[in-house]
């Protein structure tokens, strides 16, 4: 080859090089100026936006199927919010890698004003053995529930099945958690997270454990790691979400609600900042630590979405 066509092509590769450049750089200027001219106005009184119910079908697809149905949707609808059954619910589990297993329930029945109108509450034995370092936690051990009924035993032999068929208001903290062993003894449910709803109220909050709430804000802490004691700490700490907010049940159903989209991470090394400015590499990280029942994996899902299919469209 001469010399001087070895000269033409590397004119000809910076060349096409600086127009890949600029291209590059177009979009990348358009993306800092679509991030800068976004507005992120966090309000308590606004629930915020919702996934739409084809995001949440995409996902509730790859999950084990589920009896007891969660009612999207607007808290105006009477679907959604005409309840039978208003329950504060706490399991103490094998672990929380799913498929865990229930070694302790507790649940307290409330009137629609919020009173307390029932409790129950049982050890149960799981199908497996409870590992030592779960057994650290809540102290419950397999000679402890030996004799103790499974989880269909105690809630459909002893209890009566009480939630069959029922439209149930399921509270818990980390709702979607608890709810997955409840799923199956009940018709439908609307589900009040109180972490997701403590996330957004008290932003700046130590940590969003039942513990640690408690005696930031100043309400009754019960025995924690335990069915029962949860229950009641959880209960408290939903009086103390309604008081604040001044909100009804229906309002409660919004803001507690753990399929949310949230505007900021509420935990780790970039805690509160916006969710699309979060690197791309802990989003992915995120979505593989997670567990499946976490508040904020739904977020995250959506963030790495939407980011992909921008991808695609360049």
């Amino acid at each position: 080859m001469q010399s001087q066509d070895i000269g033409n092509l590397l004119v000809g590769i910076a060349v096409i090089a600086f127009l890949t450049y600029l291209k590059w750089r177009r979009g990348y200027k358009e993306g800092a100026e679509s991030r800068a001219n976004r507005t992120v106005r966090p309000s308590t009184s606004n629930p915020g936006p919702a996934f739409s119910d084809e995001f949440i079908k995409n996902q509730s697809a790859r999950r084990p199927p589920t009896r007891g149905r969660p009612v999207s949707g607007s808290t105006n609808s009477a679907e959604v919010t005409n309840f039978e059954r208003v329950l504060v619910v706490d399991f103490e589990t094998t672990g929380v890698k799913w498929p865990y297993h229930a070694v302790e329930v507790a649940w307290i029945e409330l009137d629609s004003n919020f009173r307390e109108i029932s409790s129950r509450s049982s050890l149960i034995k799981p199908p497996v053995r409870i590992p030592a370092e779960v057994t650290a936690i809540h102290g419950i051990t397999d000679d402890d529930v030996s004799d103790a009924p499974s989880l269909d035993e105690f809630i459909i032999e002893e209890c009566g099945h009480p939630f069959e068929n029922q439209h149930v208001c399921f509270v818990a903290h980390n709702a979607s958690f608890d709810y997955r062993l409840f799923k199956d003894f009940c018709g439908s449910a609307g589900l009040i997270c109180t972490v997701a709803a403590a996330r957004r109220l008290y932003p700046n909050a130590t940590n969003h454990k039942l513990a640690t709430l408690s005696s930031e804000l100043g309400f009754e802490d019960h025995t924690a790691h335990r069915a029962t004691g949860d229950a009641r700490t959880c209960l408290e700490l939903l009086l103390h979400i309604r008081e604040t907010t001044k909100l009804d049940l229906g309002g409660l159903l919004e803001y507690g609600n753990p399929y949310r989209v949230q505007n900021s991470l509420p935990f780790g090394k970039h805690r509160g900042v916006p969710i699309g400015e979060v690197p791309r590499d802990y989003l992915d990280w995120l979505d593989d630590r997670l567990e499946h029942d976490d508040p904020i994996l739904p977020t995250v899902k959506l963030e790495l979405e939407r980011r992909d299919r921008r991808r695609q469209r360049r």
